[in-house]
């Protein structure tokens, strides 16, 4: 949706988001993307949406996970269920924003787990976290939902992306 740069308004209110208990903010956000993506075929068609999974230690710490409240606006908006099932998180990580590409991989190779669901059906998912920097964690998740069912057609969005790509 918006090019994150330091000190903009994009970037207060995503640590807002985050860090500042207002998943609503993630949820209008998603609401109002999805009024965009309602008229694109492709999505309105999507077997489910899935939000980049938390930790259940972060999801406790934090109450809610800034991604899925993107993915239910986004899934009101177009008719979408979210899936929060078909992929967790089983490996707690470091915070990856000062880290590198090649850190951030490392950190995000092995957390994600995709679920036994996934080899029942080739799913049409869209995957969404809150910012994309590196792809370092939507390859981790891809790569989890593709051991399950290397068929599953993976769509990605973000709120925004950062400025390390």
């Amino acid at each position: 949706m918006f090019y994150l740069s330091r000190g903009s308004g994009i970037e207060r209110m995503l640590h807002r988001l985050k860090y500042g208990n207002r998943p609503d903010i993630g949820y209008k956000l998603g609401m109002f993307y999805g009024g965009f993506l309602r008229e694109i075929e492709r999505y309105t068609s999507l077997d489910a949406i899935v939000p980049v999974p938390l930790h259940p230690k972060k999801f406790a710490k934090r109450g809610y996970n800034q991604s899925e409240q993107f993915a239910k606006g986004i899934g009101k908006a177009i008719g979408v269920p979210v899936r929060t099932d078909l992929l967790k998180r089983i490996q707690f990580t470091q915070t990856q924003t000062k880290m590198s590409r090649s850190q951030r991989i490392k950190n995000t190779s092995l957390a994600f787990e995709g679920s036994e669901q996934l080899k029942n059906k080739d799913y049409r998912i869209l995957l969404v976290d809150d910012v994309l920097t590196t792809g370092a964690t939507f390859e981790g998740c891809i790569q989890a939902v593709q051991l399950q069912n290397n068929q599953t057609e993976i769509h990605l969005m973000t709120i925004a992306m950062g400025h390390s790509l």
